[in-house]
């Protein structure tokens, strides 16, 4: 690997030693290494395997051992050796997995393309023995359960998601992030009485909606002052802003390249830091060939090969002429044993050819590259790695911890480590840069239309998109986990606390101006209306017109909020107090 680069010898494994070494106890895994040998020797299918070779009196041969190496590599250890992969998180999904599938038997069948995984179609090994024919896709109209393979987007995300999220978007290019610094705000003045908060999902007792003297709530108002978050680049350049979304990949978070490091002021929570060191970052290269003509089966998808560096992806297929993409796994994906991109090709083409030699030599040995690009993950300082995976060690509650946001919700994090459906993949990325958006959006107290996203609704939350509180629809959206109420008898109105943030850990005296999570609710303060959500206490369903009236009163301040901060911050009008009090 290059040395910019820093794996072994980085500061991030001292870190997530020293993680792991505190909480040992809690966390007991394994290595999938580990975990192989073990069912080698006291069960599993592996041990299946040797046994029923065992009574044939036939030990398994230096092809077979191949191939049961290589499909290790195809189901866990293509972007990071099995000796550094969790166990306990591998059967944690496969249990996922299966219950899902489980959830799917009872219901409809759809239509499905044919599965694109594993090495059902025209499996050929280094030595050029071939396997199974190709697979012919289902008939037309023919039922298939639900597909839960991985899909590929041919066309590639320009058009689809980056050309759409870019419109209307000031986007810097060759910018370089060097720090990420946040000012909390300072104490309020307060001069209302105040009283105990009650918190908790089940409301212990009712509030009454007491009448609250607006003039008065002014003063009860937070003035927001100066955006209180800094993005600061290498060329000095400073961007003020109230919310920042850090979607970095987490080897340039791991901090193993310095000219890609990004400072934190104040520095992140403990639990984020030790998600940041404990999940791993792995790295598989891709080596994409385009030839003059086609020496290999043209309809089938895949190729798996007893040579474990290499998987075949058969881009011909899917539109793309003439053209191959080789997924190069670890080791010798992570630096290409220092070859250079001409070497590298030389090994590729060299596999391919004795893959097909029997089937096609003259076509392998005539076609000519026209076209490549030798892909180094693990060398680029600004991605350090290819893609997350689950170390030895690392728990779903490091994802969480990878995804929270930090400093008052003002700094938010999204990317594929990000992810627990969609950890590796694009769609992972995405929609949890659409949930930190629509978060960031909920704390200014604008509304979430899921129609407006790409892929709807799914990846967010409740607290993400609620349409129940905006239009009084969705009854199928869940209440929250917890409610706040506010300490000030003039106003006891309950504010509801997104599930990141739990209920117990604010201050007794906490007040709607202290709702730092919704924009809209802190500056405002007592003068923002009741957000109506059924089962609060005064609530009641069969008072239909009450019902209409608290709706209609919070969408209209909703959009009136909206209006006034987007004027606000065009400069068109001052600080909450100056026209609350107006």
């Amino acid at each position: 690997m290059g040395t910019e680069v820093l794996w072994g010898d980085a500061e991030i494994e001292r870190e997530r030693v020293k993680h792991l070494d505190a909480i040992a106890d809690a966390r007991r895994d394994a290595s999938l290494a580990a975990a192989c040998e073990m069912a080698t020797a006291g069960g599993g299918v592996l041990a299946a395997a040797a046994a029923a070779k065992k009574r044939k009196e036939k030990p398994l041969s230096g092809k077979e051992l191949e191939i049961l190496e290589s499909a290790k590599v195809v189901m866990w250890a293509y972007n990071a050796p099995l000796r550094q992969i969790s166990t306990r998180y591998q059967r944690y999904t496969a249990e996922d997995i299966e219950s899902a599938r489980e959830r799917l038997v009872a219901a409809p069948t759809t239509p499905s393309p044919p599965s694109t995984r594993g090495g059902t179609t025209n499996d050929v090994d280094a030595g050029g023995a071939r396997g199974d024919a190709a697979c012919e896709p289902p008939s037309d109209g023919e039922d298939e359960p639900v597909d839960l393979s991985d899909g590929l987007v041919v066309g590639g995300y320009r058009g689809l998601v980056v050309e759409r999220a870019a419109e209307g978007v000031d986007v810097r290019l060759n910018q370089i992030v060097t720090s990420v610094s946040y000012a909390r705000p300072g104490p309020a003045t307060m001069d209302a009485e105040v009283k105990k908060k009650k918190t908790g999902s089940r409301f212990p007792r009712r509030c009454h909606a007491a009448a609250v003297d607006e003039s008065k709530s002014a003063a009860w108002a937070r003035d927001p002052g100066p955006p209180r978050c800094v993005v600061t680049t290498a060329t000095g350049e400073k961007h003020a802003c109230d919310y920042v979304v850090i979607a970095l990949p987490l080897g340039v978070l791991q901090r193993r390249a310095a000219r890609s490091t990004v400072e934190f002021e104040p520095e992140l929570s403990e639990s984020k830091r030790r998600a940041i060191a404990c999940v791993g970052m792995g790295v598989e290269n891709k080596v994409i060939m385009r030839f003059d003509e086609v020496f290999w089966p043209r309809r089938a998808k895949f190729f798996q090969c007893t040579d474990q560096r290499f998987r075949f992806l058969n881009l011909h297929a899917y539109g793309k002429q003439n053209t191959l993409c080789a997924h190069v796994a670890p080791p010798f994906g992570e630096g290409f044993d220092g070859m250079t991109d001409e070497e590298v090709l030389t090994e590729v083409i060299g596999t391919l050819r004795r893959m097909f030699k029997k089937n096609n030599a003259a076509a392998s040995t005539r076609a000519k590259l026209l076209d490549h690009r030798v892909t180094r993950w693990g060398e680029d300082p600004f991605s350090c790695g290819a893609y997350s995976y689950m170390r030895v060690g690392s728990t779903k509650a490091d994802i969480d911890a990878l995804r929270a946001p930090e400093h008052d919700d003002r700094v938010h994090f999204a990317g594929e480590a990000c992810s627990v459906e969609g950890a590796q993949c694009v769609h992972g990325a995405l929609l949890t840069g659409q949930g930190a958006a629509a978060a960031i959006l909920r704390a200014c107290g604008a509304a979430v239309d899921p129609s407006a996203l790409l892929g709807g609704d799914v990846g967010l939350s409740s607290d993400d998109a609620d349409p129940a509180a905006f239009n009084g629809d969705g009854d199928d959206v869940g209440p929250p986990e917890s409610w706040a109420q506010c300490a000030i008898a003039q106003c006891g109105r309950w504010r509801r606390v997104p599930v990141h943030i739990p209920a117990e850990s604010l201050p007794d005296d906490w007040t709607c101006g202290d709702c730092h999570w919704h924009e809209g609710i802190r500056e405002h303060a007592c003068a923002a209306p009741q957000e109506p959500w059924p089962d609060l206490p005064g609530w009641d369903d069969d008072d239909e017109a009450s019902v209409m009236s608290a709706k209609a009163v919070w969408n209209a301040w909703t959009h009136t909020w909206k209006k006034e901060a987007e004027e606000k911050k065009s400069g068109k009008r001052g600080h909450a107090r100056d026209w609350l009090s107006g």
